[in-house]
């Protein structure tokens, strides 16, 4: 996953955090953890980084097989990135479940929206299901800006023809 858009020495001359706020992570990465533990990754991101981040995070677990422990409210992050979630309120825990069951649960609407139970229930069933961040869409951006940066850095081949030099 490191060496991602730019690759590695480009987040390097561009300071200490890369100019990318995944920058720590990849270097966390190096390590080759087999947890990671994420609070709040996306704050103060806006919504293209937070959307890369995600796709990051997300190539991280599935080609690594990295387990993601995240704390985070940017809920279409969480959405992005989990395959289960445990939801706290006040730091008592009010569910668990997939991100489609989390998103339809009253408790969790209720917590998020501070409605009362009735109307969360009420507003669960008639609940759309939550736009995710379509991975792979971001996973091949990354692919193709990889492959321009690494023919960008190819040595120039020049064609001689015979007798030459």
């Amino acid at each position: 996953v490191g060496g991602r858009v730019g690759g590695a020495e480009e987040c390097a001359k561009n300071g200490p955090d890369g100019g990318q706020p995944w920058w720590g992570v990849e270097r966390v990465l190096a390590l080759r953890p087999k947890l990671l533990l994420l609070a709040e990754p996306t704050a103060g991101m806006n919504p293209q980084e937070s959307a890369t981040f995600t796709a990051f995070v997300h190539r991280v677990r599935d080609e690594r097989g990295v387990t993601v422990l995240l704390i985070e409210h940017d809920m279409k992050v969480v959405m992005g990135v989990s395959e289960r979630i445990t939801v706290l309120e006040y730091g008592s825990k009010i569910a668990e479940g997939t991100p489609q069951e989390i998103q339809r649960n009253p408790a969790v609407i209720a917590a998020y929206l501070g409605t009362s139970d009735e109307e969360a229930t009420a507003q669960a069933e008639h609940q759309p299901e939550l736009q995710l961040i379509d991975t792979d869409e971001v996973r091949h951006a990354f692919e193709a800006e990889d492959a321009a940066a690494t023919a960008d850095s190819a040595p120039a081949h020049q064609e001689r023809r015979p007798g030459e030099e």
